[in-house]
């Protein structure tokens, strides 16, 4: 865990030394950002919890839920994108409408996902720097786990399931077989914040059809 170290105080005359940075001909103060949490910029521990291209689509149906229970740790989501699976056609030119929603309960039934996983055909979460340290005990995720007691309503995405025509077809040539559900904020902007006892889930709203897809989801811990 990498954290700023040390603060100064200026006075006039005296004071700590600080970095610096020779650019034509003038010295520069060098800066390194630190977020709120007290982290470095960069450094903050990060997680990436990643599904196989195995879940059938079903009106209503949850595909996955993480949560936090970890009592004192703040998960913070940076990404969550669904990837179609283009080797399977759905058997129909219907996509479908997915939300995203905070959980007030752990989700119950399904595949609890395993930390560290290294095979493709199981969800997983995996560390993207392996000096991080593994999960808070709390901290757990589920693949289509049977309930999820949803508490906010937070987002929403309709998908394209698979290239039946042409404009589905050109909309995946052109980068966009993978569907961001939220999107990253700006500086400045707050991160989708899960607390202790909180967690979100991916759901399914409607459904014309079998599509298969899977998910991926970046995250902090801290």
């Amino acid at each position: 865990m990498t954290q700023a170290n040390d603060s100064i105080t200026v006075t006039p005359g005296t004071g700590a030394t600080v970095a610096t940075h020779l650019a034509n001909t003038k010295e520069y103060q060098v800066i390194m950002r630190a977020e709120p949490n007290g982290h470095l910029e960069g450094t903050v521990p990060t997680y990436t919890l990643i599904t196989p291209a195995t879940s059938a689509g079903g009106v209503n149906k949850i595909h996955l839920d993480l949560w936090n229970g970890s009592g004192s740790n703040v998960i913070k989501i940076h990404g969550v994108w669904i990837q179609s699976d283009l080797d399977a056609g759905s058997g129909a030119n219907k996509g479908m409408l997915v939300d995203l929603y905070r959980t007030s309960a752990v989700g119950t039934g399904g595949t609890t996902m395993t930390y560290g996983g290294i095979v493709s055909s199981a969800a997983t979460i995996n560390p993207k720097d392996t000096a991080n340290a593994s999960l808070p005990a709390g901290v757990s995720a589920r693949f289509q786990p049977a309930t999820a007691t949803q508490a906010h309503w937070l987002d929403y995405i309709y998908v394209a399931t698979d290239e039946a025509t042409a404009a589905q077809a050109s909309a995946y040539n052109n980068g966009y077989a993978i569907n961001s559900l939220i999107r990253s904020p700006v500086r400045g902007e707050q991160s989708l914040t899960i607390r202790p006892s909180e967690g979100f889930s991916i759901v399914q709203r409607t459904n014309g059809n079998s599509p298969i897809f899977g998910f991926m989801i970046d995250f902090t811990v801290e």
